[in-house]
């Protein structure tokens, strides 16, 4: 018969603490890493190049950004020059105007040179809108993709873990929690490993525990 005087404790922040009914306290016995440490370091490490490949991404976002928005350049200046055209001819107009007879005919000129010059700015200013388009869709792309593949490898083992942890904790917590959990170690445990371990329920429930990095401690004092 299996023996299930397991011990009412959780794990959380790195010592054990005690559980009321199941469900409560279910933030406070949450743990994100493992007691285990070399299963722990192995979590840290991820944790810690998932985040540094997330930085990475962005800054390399925010350079092909900055690298694109160059190529604006030749937009800006040419919507400068065509402004400074505009208004160059803007005032000979208005200088021209009042020379007597002639005045009108001679605006002419003036005429089409401000329209030019409008027209080169306009087209600048197109020019500068495409290039704002395509460095910002680019930089999205570049910061974008490794992000998503990133969180898509990491993110799901980890909230997996994260989960399966926590249950792992309520059913140590359960008074059936040791003839559960040496019932999950019988089940999916390799043979090899269950005969080492043996029979009794409390090292099962140890055993299963362990293959999530979790140790089993005992309830503090007092």
């Amino acid at each position: 018969m299996i023996d299930a005087s397991w011990p009412p404790y959780t794990w959380a922040a790195g010592r054990p603490r005690r559980r009321g009914r199941l469900g409560e306290g279910s933030l406070e016995a949450m743990q994100l890493y493992a007691d285990v440490p070399t299963r722990r370091s192995r979590q840290v490490a991820g944790d810690a190049l998932t985040t540094l490949g997330v930085v990475v991404s962005v800054r390399a976002g925010i350079a092909v950004h900055r690298l694109i928005d160059r190529l604006a350049e030749p937009g800006r200046a040419a919507q400068e020059a065509g402004l400074s055209v505009a208004r160059s001819a803007g005032r000979g107009q208005v200088a021209i105007a009042d020379v007597p007879v002639v005045g009108g005919v001679l605006q002419h000129p003036f005429d089409a040179l401000r329209d030019g010059g409008m027209s080169m700015a306009e087209a600048g200013q197109a020019q500068q809108a495409v290039v704002a388009d395509l460095a910002w869709w680019l930089a999205v792309l570049v910061a974008l993709m490794p992000i998503v593949v990133l969180l898509a490898l990491h993110v799901p083992r980890r909230v997996r873990w994260v989960r399966e942890a926590a249950a792992a904790m309520r059913l140590a917590a359960m008074p059936e929690g040791t003839r559960i959990l040496a019932a999950r170690a019988l089940a999916t445990l390799p043979l090899t490993q269950v005969a080492r371990t043996g029979t009794d329920p409390q090292a099962l429930a140890s055993a299963a525990l362990a293959t999530l990095g979790l140790t089993a401690r005992p309830p503090p004092e007092g």
